[in-house]
């Protein structure tokens, strides 16, 4: 990337399915960007609309207003969250992302429904949760003071 938001380089790896069709998309091109936006010349709004289009052809929802609608922006959030599922390590995903804070990486990336459910089975086999009643919370606690009675009356009171 040329020219980045915050006006300092950086570079971003693709997986080899994207490289093969950013490849194709610049077909040989060795000069000039891949996408444009108003920062390098190209209006924003004529990449959205392309984006849109994109959507409907491939059948995708499109639009905040849309049920299940993507928008381009959300894939960034899309992006971080999906890193964020695979185990990446948040500073990676801080970089990846063209942060300078984690705290900007947290509004992107969130939990998942699959990611909470399987945080939670990580607690299978620690060790049993017990479940009392009020009623036998008081009793198990009288049994123990009654025990601790005993105990010093055995001690003679010490």
């Amino acid at each position: 990337m040329i020219k980045s938001k915050n006006k300092k380089p950086r570079t971003v790896p693709l997986t080899e399915r994207a490289g093969a069709e950013f490849k194709e998309v610049i077909q040989g091109r060795t000069a000039g960007y891949v996408f444009e936006s108003h920062r390098t010349g190209v209006n924003y709004t004529s990449f959205e609309r392309g984006f849109k289009r994109a959507c409907e052809l491939a059948q995708i929802p499109y639009g905040q207003d849309t049920p299940n609608g993507i928008t381009l922006h959300g894939l960034r959030h899309t992006f971080a969250t999906r890193l964020q599922d695979r185990g990446v390590h948040p500073y990676t995903i801080m970089a990846l992302m063209g942060h300078s804070s984690l705290q900007m990486t947290s509004t992107y990336s969130h939990s998942t429904p699959d990611t909470k459910e399987t945080a939670i089975e990580r607690l299978q086999g620690r060790g049993e949760v017990l479940e009392f009643s009020l009623r036998q919370k008081s009793d198990i606690r009288g049994q123990e003071v009654k025990e601790r009675k005993e105990q010093a009356a055995g001690n003679g009171g010490r």
